[in-house]
């Protein structure tokens, strides 16, 4: 499957460039804008997988754009462009989640030997950071079961193999989730 990729260049000669280079290396060049506002539009459109944004654009900068997508949580791969070389600029697109930084003008072997290596670096950020949520969901399942529980053999007087086997038996007969019954059981105090 290609990578979609939506493109903010203002220079419309750079932006063809890279519309060349990517579509022929098997990337999917979805969107183009040359301007901040426009690249809003047409990611928020698109749902890209990676967007290349140009530091410099008018209405926006890339950098303003970047800030945008991170509010809104934009959960692609966003890659800064420019001619500047300024640290200042690398620290901005860091604090707006960009996963990479690429210098203009555009050399086609190192651009895309970086953008490969940047996409990939942020793929595997993105499976860790998911691995992570599911980690941390299932924790908080099991606290809300456990607490759940709880309830139910303090109300009932039942040990916990018993409290367990009853929200079992009630789940499969109501046709309701563990961790949704469970979210009943603490929200009410228990069940009869």
């Amino acid at each position: 499957m290609k990578i979609k990729v939506v493109i903010a260049e203002d220079e419309t000669l750079t932006r063809m460039d890279l519309i060349e280079i990517l579509e022929d290396n098997d990337y999917e060049v979805v969107g183009e804008a040359s301007d901040g506002l426009e690249a809003i539009d047409i990611i928020n459109e698109k749902k890209p997988d990676l967007v290349l944004l140009d530091v410099k654009m008018p209405l926006m900068t890339g950098l303003q754009v970047a800030k945008v997508l991170k509010e809104n949580r934009f959960d692609g791969c966003v890659v800064m462009l420019t001619a500047y070389n300024i640290k200042d600029y690398i620290n901005k697109a860091t604090e707006n989640s960009a996963s990479g930084y690429l210098l203009k003008p555009i050399d086609e072997g190192i651009f895309l030997s970086h953008l490969k290596l940047i996409y990939s670096k942020f793929l595997e950020l993105k499976n860790l950071k998911d691995e992570m949520c599911k980690t941390k969901k299932k924790l908080e399942e099991r606290k809300i079961l456990e607490k759940a529980k709880g309830i139910l053999m303090a109300k009932h007087q039942w040990d916990e193999g018993k409290a367990y086997e009853f929200m079992r038996n009630l789940s499969m007969e109501k046709r309701i989730t563990m961790g949704k019954l469970s979210e009943i059981i603490v929200t009410v105090g228990g069940v009869s």
